[in-house]
């Protein structure tokens, strides 16, 4: 089964009718100027006094009032204390269970506690196989950086074979449309009549000589 909870218009309405409470024990049924509060003086008669009471209860005047929502402000209040609230604390503070969860991500090496999510990739990292910040040695961070240099100036044994691939294969594609060029030079110059070509005839010295 679970319990209701209380809305704000539940409490202010709790609030009021304990404050009511609280005045008529402290001055009967006159309650004086208060001054801090910009409070005038309430004169009220017994039968006034009965009236307000029932006003504030509620269910005498078929609205919603402190009849309805004191078990949901109070029973509320309980099951939360019981439930979530530390036993051993005099104030209200979060089990230590639970206090653990909430307060965010807690380091099991450094116990440094990270309340943003943000925070907590940078030191623990994206996935369970990445080491957490704390426990990275200065040496192979140093290697890492070194790493990353490399790559960005691609300077990593693998550029320098990649680059030298490309070298090779443009050598190659090179040598291969050179010797494409010399067989169809070749051919041309054995067969130039099956390739539509004709042999060019000197020309003839006009005029006899003298």
């Amino acid at each position: 089964m679970k319990m209701a909870r209380a809305s704000k218009d539940d409490l202010d309405r709790m609030i009021a009718f304990m404050q009511f409470i609280e005045e008529f024990m402290d001055y009967g049924t006159h309650t004086p100027q208060n001054d801090e509060y910009e409070e005038e003086s309430i004169e009220l008669t017994d039968e006034g006094f009965a009236e307000r009471l029932r006003e504030l209860w509620g269910r005498r005047f078929g609205h919603h009032g402190v009849d309805i929502a004191w078990s949901r402000v109070v029973f509320g209040c309980g099951v939360l204390i019981d439930n979530v609230c530390d036993p051993n604390a005099d104030t209200l503070e979060w089990k230590p269970e639970l206090a653990a969860k909430i307060e965010g991500w807690r380091c099991f090496h450094c116990d440094q506690v990270f309340g943003d999510r943000d925070a907590a990739l940078v030191h623990f990292g994206g996935s369970e196989i990445q080491t957490p910040a704390c426990k990275i040695d200065a040496v192979a961070f140093r290697d890492l950086e070194r790493l990353a240099a490399s790559y960005v100036n691609e300077d990593t044994e693998l550029h320098k074979e990649v680059a030298a691939l490309r070298s090779r294969l443009a050598d190659a594609t090179r040598r291969a449309e050179e010797d494409g060029y010399a067989r169809g030079l070749a051919d041309a110059k054995k067969h130039p009549g099956e390739l539509g070509l004709c042999v060019a005839e000197p020309e003839q010295v006009k005029g006899g000589a003298s």
